[in-house]
């Protein structure tokens, strides 16, 4: 698990085959929804199989599936970004040509409601390095879900509300990638 403090959260409509040497071109509007005052945790956890053959001991080990996870605490949510973001999220699906069968319909990013899917989103999270302000380690999750967004009103002090991910792979991109961790400078 890596452990992140404060930064920025801030997420986009997931496009497909994204250039991960080069973000800006893909995402060139990302919405900064929020200021992350608590911790970021990040968990890849893989699920395993014992494999002992005739000893009573382990000889192998398998791994055959997993999650990634992000976890953003005390987030003060920028509400204007916000709005901006679920009005471009909000996808549409309508009839094809000749097919009266298919409804048309809106999916919303975070809200599961009835029929409605979360859609796939690209989340980004940049935070300043407690040991050296001059650089920033900054996490991508490529294909990213989250299912669901509460808006807390406190009367005298800042709200916050906790936000998670759940991380897939995203196989539009060369190398089938899920998560990436880089410092800039």
């Amino acid at each position: 698990m890596l452990t992140l403090g404060s930064g920025t959260l801030s997420v986009a409509p997931w496009v497909s085959g994204v250039d991960p040497a080069n973000v800006a071109a893909t995402y060139t509007t990302i919405y900064t929804i929020g200021e992350v005052g608590g911790d970021v945790e990040l968990n890849i956890e893989f699920q395993e199989a014992e494999f002992r053959g005739q000893s009573n001991f382990v000889i192998a080990r398998g791994y055959y599936g997993g999650n990634v996870t992000a976890a953003a605490r005390s987030v003060e949510l920028n509400f204007e970004n916000l709005a901006r973001f679920f009005t471009v999220a909000k996808t549409t699906v309508s009839a094809g040509a000749g097919n009266s069968n298919i409804i048309s319909t809106t999916h919303n990013v975070f809200t599961t409601e009835y029929d409605d899917k979360p859609t796939a989103m690209y989340v980004r999270f940049v935070h300043t390095r407690t040991d050296d302000p001059d650089k920033k380690v900054v996490v991508h999750l490529w294909k990213a879900f989250s299912t669901a967004l509460n808006f807390p009103f406190m009367r005298e002090d800042i709200s916050t509300t906790d936000i998670d991910f759940n991380a897939i792979v995203d196989t539009t991109i060369g190398t089938d990638q899920i998560i990436r961790v880089e410092i800039q400078s």
